[in-house]
C-alpha cells in the first residue's frame, strides 16, 4: 500500500510542488532552532572528540574485516552507526549536537 501511494503522488507535480513549498517554509521556520553557537575552544574539543571515535572505530572495523569476523561490505554500514552512536555519546557527555558544530563553523 505504501508503495503504491509513494508511486501515486510522485507523479502528482502538484502535490510535489506543494510538498516542496511546505518543506522549505517549515525549514525557514525553525531555522533559528536548529543549532545553537557554541564557543570556539568547545566547538574544537567536540571535533576532535569525534575524530578520535571516528579513528578508532575505523582502526576496530577494519581489524574485524580483515580478521573475517565481518564481511567486508558491512564496513560502511557500521561506520555510519558508529558515528551516529559517537554523535549521541557526544551530546549525553557534553550537550553539543552536531548542528550546534556546524552553527559554529558557519560564522
Amino acid at each position: 500500500m505504501y508503495n503504491q501511494s509513494g508511486q501515486f503522488y510522485g507523479k502528482d507535480s502538484t502535490f510535489n510542488k506543494k510538498m516542496q513549498e511546505f518543506t522549505m517554509q517549515k525549514a525557514i521556520e525553525n531555522e533559528d532552532k536548529i543549532g545553537k553557537e557554541i564557543s570556539k575552544e568547545k566547538c574544537i574539543e567536540s571535533i576532535h572528540r569525534l575524530e578520535e571515535a571516528k579513528i578508532h572505530s575505523l582502526d576496530n572495523i577494519n581489524r574485524a574485516a580483515k580478521g573475517g569476523k565481518i564481511p567486508q561490505q558491512a564496513v560502511p554500514i557500521i561506520l555510519e552507526v558508529d558515528k551516529a552512536r559517537s554523535v549521541d555519546k557526544l551530546f549525553f557527555d557534553t550537550e553539543v549536537d552536531n548542528e550546534d558544530i556546524g552553527v559554529t563553523v558557519r560564522k
